[in-house]
């Protein structure tokens, strides 16, 4: 059963038109308020005001929380993902007779709704899983209801705020070498490696549908650039002021 979680929406037409939408079509959702007064706060540090303003891990906590009281698995998939019907025979396949907790998903990027639509294979970065090479591209998780780990609420949105969970459960990937935000010399540690084993198996692919900004979605440093910029904006509107993004558009070098 889908269902919707409605995470901080800050204009209240818009959570509205997004409520009537889904409701139409008989569908569930939960809703997190937007807390004009917690949002407007002062705090300690730009991460701090994020994990207030977005709370992206929260809202993927409270997604687990109700889909481990209902359901066999629970997917709280990055928005914008679609599942092609090779992806998803796999998953119901695998995740059918899985006895691990957790369930891998590959997942891919594209350009445009065509490729979405015409994509029948598995992903590219699943090259990673046989051993041939490493992908910047996080995969999707699903998580049984007998599993116990969640999303660690203290890191905000776009930073690692998925990979560091990745990285507890040991899922190979680029993202093993990335370092603890905030923390330019320490890592996130991982279970240690027959922990890991036991604790995940691969099935099924995803596919993340256009954003709209191609140079993003062929980009990861240029998806970085945009998400920051798009921060920055966020929390001066809420500031009621204006942002400058020089600090946030590289410096060019040469002729």
């Amino acid at each position: 059963m889908k269902t919707w979680i409605l995470n901080r929406i800050l204009d209240p037409e818009v959570e509205r038109r997004l409520i009537e939408a889904i409701e139409v079509r008989a569908q569930r959702f939960f809703r997190i308020a937007h807390d004009r007064e917690a949002a407007a706060a002062p705090a300690s540090s730009r991460r701090e005001r994020i994990c207030t303003v977005i709370g992206i891990n929260q809202a993927r906590n409270v997604a687990l929380s109700e889909g481990r009281k209902q359901f066999d698995w629970t997917l709280p998939f990055d928005g914008h993902c679609f599942i092609p019907d090779a992806g998803w025979d796999e998953f119901i396949e695998i995740a059918s007779a899985a006895e691990r907790p957790y369930i891998v998903i590959g997942m891919e990027r594209v350009q445009t709704y065509r490729d979405a639509l015409l994509s029948g294979t598995r992903p590219k970065c699943e090259e990673l899983w046989e051993g041939k090479g490493w992908s910047a591209v996080e995969p999707q998780l699903a998580f049984h209801h007998t599993s116990t780990s969640t999303f660690d609420e203290s890191l905000p949105y776009g930073d690692r705020d998925k990979a560091e969970l990745l990285v507890r459960l040991g899922v190979p990937g680029i993202w093993h070498e990335w370092e603890r935000p905030g923390e330019s010399s320490i890592r996130i540690e991982s279970t240690s490696n027959a922990e890991c084993a036991a604790s995940f198996v691969h099935a099924g692919f995803v596919i993340r549908l256009p954003s709209g900004r191609p140079e993003a979605d062929t980009n990861p440093l240029t998806r970085v650039l945009l998400r920051n910029i798009g921060l920055a904006r966020l929390i001066a509107r809420l500031d009621g002021r204006s942002e400058t993004l020089a600090r946030y558009i590289p410096e060019q070098h040469g002729t």
